[in-house]
C-alpha cells in the first residue's frame, strides 16, 4: 500500500539563502523574494506551481519515491493513517480540527492544493559560535546567509497563519538584540515561537529579553547541550561547557521554574554517551523537564567520514552496545528518580543493540 506524509499540506521551510521547502529533506520549490500577490499574502509560493508539483509527486509516488531513507519522520508517522497523522499533528501543534480535517480531506481527494501553513520553521542563518563536526550549519549547501530585515517583512505575509513558528539554522543568540527581536516579530500574535540555542550566548539578560519578547502564548526555548563533561563538550563543540552550566543554573534561579526552557537536547555518540546520567540529573538541578536524546547521524552520514563519533559506525562492537546500553538504564534510572521526561531511549537502544540490520 502506498503511504503517503501529510507534511507538505501544511509545513514549510525557508532559508535565508531564498530556498522554500516543504520539508527540509525534499527539493525547494520556490524564492520567497518576491512574495506578492495570491488570495492571501504568500500565495505565490505556497500555492505555486512548483509546490504544487512537489505535492502531486507525493500523491503519485508516495513516500518511497519522494523521501530519503533517513527521513526524520520515519518509521512512526510515515507508518501512520490519514487520521492518525492528523490527530498526532493537531496534539501537537494545537488549531482548529475542521483544519486538520481539511489537510487530511485533500490528501484523500488527491488535491495539491493546500490551505495556509500552519507550521513555519525558520533557518534564518548558518551563524553560530560552536564548532561542532556534524552539524547542518556547517553545510555548505544549507542557509548560506543571515535573513535580512527587508525579508523579515516578506515572511511575515508568509506566515500570517501559522500556530506554530520554530527559529533555527544556526543559533539565534549569536546575532544581535535587535535583529532576535525582529526575527521574534515575524510570528502572528496567537503562535508559539520555540528556537533551539547551544546555550554558548544564552546569558541572564539576554535570557530576560527573549521570554519578554511575547509574554503570551509565550516562547519556548531548548538548549541543544549534548553534555555536561568537559572533555566530552571539549570533543563535541570546541568550547567550554562550565560556563554554559553556569548560566543555566542563573536563569533557573532567576526564572523560579517558569523559565521556558523546555528540553535539554543530547546528539549521542561515543563521545556524550556516557555523561547521559548526569546530564539527565543536571536537567532536574535547574528545572528542566525533558531531556531528548537522538542519534548523531544516519548510517549514511556516517559513511561520510563521521563513523569514529557515531553509535552507528565502523567501530561498534558487540561489547560497546552491551556498555551503552548498561549507560542507558541507568540515565532512564536518573529520569524516574527526578521525574525528568526521558524522550528517544528506546530509538538508542535499538541502535546500540543493531536490531535494525535483523
Amino acid at each position: 500500500m502506498k503511504r503517503i506524509c501529510l507534511l507538505p499540506w501544511f509545513n514549510v521551510h525557508v532559508w535565508a539563502g531564498g530556498a522554500v521547502f516543504c520539508c527540509f529533506q525534499k527539493r525547494p520549490f520556490a524564492s520567497y523574494t518576491p512574495l506578492t500577490g495570491g488570495p492571501y499574502a504568500g500565495e505565490d509560493i505556497w500555492n505555486s506551481a512548483s509546490a504544487r508539483a512537489e505535492r502531486g509527486r507525493m500523491l503519485t509516488e508516495g513516500i518511497a519515491g519522494c523521501c530519503r531513507d533517513d527521513c526524520t519522520c520515519s518509521p512512526v508517522l510515515h507508518g501512520m493513517s490519514f487520521d492518525a497523522q492528523a490527530e498526532f499533528y493537531r496534539a501537537r501543534y494545537g488549531g482548529d480540527p475542521n483544519y486538520w480535517h481539511c489537510v487530511k480531506a485533500s490528501v484523500e481527494d488527491n488535491c495539491t492544493y493546500a490551505h495556509p501553513p500552519t507550521v513555519f520553521n525558520l533557518h534564518f542563518g548558518n551563524l553560530c559560535n560552536a564548532c561542532c563536526p556534524m552539524c547542518e550549519v556547517r553545510d555548505t549547501t544549507g542557509p548560506g546567509r543571515i535573513v535580512s530585515p527587508r525579508q523579515v517583512e516578506h515572511l511575515r505575509r508568509l506566515c500570517e497563519k501559522a500556530l506554530s513558528v520554530h527559529l533555527g539554522g544556526g543559533d539565534l543568540f549569536a546575532l544581535d538584540p535587535v535583529h532576535i527581536a525582529a526575527l521574534i516579530a515575524i510570528a502572528p500574535p496567537a503562535a508559539k515561537v520555540e528556537t533551539t540555542t547551544n546555550g554558548l550566548g544564552l546569558t541572564l539578560r539576554r535570557w530576560k529579553r527573549f521570554v519578554a519578547a511575547r509574554p503570551d502564548p509565550g516562547m519556548t526555548l531548548r538548549v541543544s547541550l549534548d553534555t555536561v563533561d568537559q572533555e566530552a563538550y571539549r570533543l563535541q563543540r570546541g568550547r567550554d561547557v562550565r560556563k554554559v552550566l553556569r548560566n543555566l543554573r542563573a536563569i533557573a534561579r532567576a526564572g523560579a521554574g517558569r523559565h521556558g526552557i523546555s528540553a535539554l537536547f543530547c546528539a549521542v555518540n561515543a563521545w556524550t554517551l556516557p555523561g547521559l546520567p548526569d546530564l539527565v540529573r543536571f536537567a532536574a538541578e535547574v528545572d528542566i523537564p525533558e531531556v531528548t536524546i537522538t542519534p548523531t547521524y544516519g548510517r549514511a552520514l556516517a559513511r561520510q567520514g563521521l563513523g569514529a563519533v557515531d553509535i552507528l559506525g565502523d567501530g561498534w562492537t558487540v561489547d560497546a552496545g552491551i556498555s551503552g546500553l548498561r549507560v542507558l538504564e541507568r540515565a532512564k534510572e536518573a529520569a524516574r528518580d527526578t521525574g525528568v521526561r526521558f524522550i528517544g531511549a528506546d530509538t538508542i537502544g535499538r541502535l546500540l543493540t543493531r536490531e535494525g540490520d535483523r
